[in-house]
């Protein structure tokens, strides 16, 4: 198992990157079934996980969560708790 980067330095280049992969770019336009718009809230393992790359320590549920997002089918919103745990990282 290789060790994971900290996540301050990672965040801030994920950040500067655009996020989107060509599997996500196309998950975005294929035709979906008229699903009603879905809030969602994040928590900090989740979100570093995604961030930093690590997308398949993440459930296939929670990647396809965060690709909706990135397609505008869903808003995930992020805590002020989970704010100041990045902070502490």
């Amino acid at each position: 198992m290789r060790a994971m980067p900290r996540a301050s330095a990672t965040l801030r280049s994920a950040v500067r990157n655009t996020r989107g992969s060509s599997s996500s770019i196309a998950a975005c336009h294929t035709p979906a079934k008229e699903a009603p718009h879905v809030n969602l809230v994040v928590d900090t393992h989740a979100l570093v996980w995604y961030l930093s790359g690590w997308e398949p320590r993440l459930s296939a549920r929670v990647r396809r969560a965060f690709s909706a997002a990135e397609c505008g089918r869903s808003t995930i919103h992020v805590p002020v708790a989970v704010l100041f745990e990045l902070v502490l990282l």
